[in-house]
């Protein structure tokens, strides 16, 4: 299931740079998060799957929407809400379903 739009941080040039050059800084095996505080009531995500990871589309859509699945049981986990950028890592291309959610489960941990 997608992630629902109130949930979604849009992909802007200005927000992705404010976020990389002034947020905080996770890593994971399979991702690197930037996460700065909102004013909002909840959190919202990004995530950015480039052509590196994988060059066909149905791939890099497979892992975005493993992503997503595993941020919206998740999102409630983060107490202040926060706009979070997850950027996959090449790593990501040959793991199992399993192995991407528990690496979200840990970063969403982080992130809280």
């Amino acid at each position: 299931m997608a992630l629902p739009k109130v949930y979604r941080l849009t992909i802007d040039a200005a927000i992705s740079s404010k976020l990389r050059k002034t947020g905080t800084s996770i890593h994971s095996h399979f991702f690197s998060a930037y996460h700065l505080p909102n004013n909002l009531k909840h959190s919202r995500f990004g995530i950015i799957t480039g052509t590196a990871i994988a060059k066909k589309a149905v791939v890099r859509n497979r892992i975005r929407r493993i992503v997503q699945d595993g941020l919206l049981h998740k999102a409630a986990g983060i107490v202040n809400s926060k706009d979070v950028m997850i950027y996959t890592k090449k790593t990501i291309a040959g793991a199992d379903t399993n192995q991407i959610r528990a690496d979200i489960d840990s970063l969403v941990e982080k992130i809280s």
